[in-house]
């Protein structure tokens, strides 16, 4: 199911509150809230700005979901932190998402 620009919020900090009202892990269809940081919050105006009035109203969770697991990879959260941001119950599977993201964990 497709996020619409009515699932986000922006709060006063300028983080967003997202409503995720499903996905694959709530077969249910329960949801759940999610927050952004604040620099993934600014990409996502920048992008709504960007894509205009006219575009579709619907968009995929889904890389957002990603591009803010890797953003908090390389932010240093740990793995537990970043699974319940983004409603993860699977290492492994939030593994997949993070194995792609260019972060030096060497460093």
């Amino acid at each position: 199911m497709a996020l619409t620009t009515n699932d986000l919020e922006t709060l006063a900090d300028g983080t967003m509150r997202v409503i995720i009202r499903r996905s694959k892990a709530d077969p249910f269809g329960q949801g759940r809230v999610a927050f952004t940081s604040k620099s993934n919050a600014d990409a996502v105006e920048e992008w709504l700005t960007w894509r205009g009035s006219e575009d579709i109203d619907a968009f995929s969770r889904h890389s957002l979901r990603v591009g803010a697991a890797q953003d908090m990879l390389c932010a240093g959260y740990e793995v537990a932190a970043i699974m319940r941001a983004g409603g993860w119950k699977s290492v492994n599977i939030l593994g997949r998402y993070l194995e792609m993201s260019e972060h030096n964990v060497c460093a």
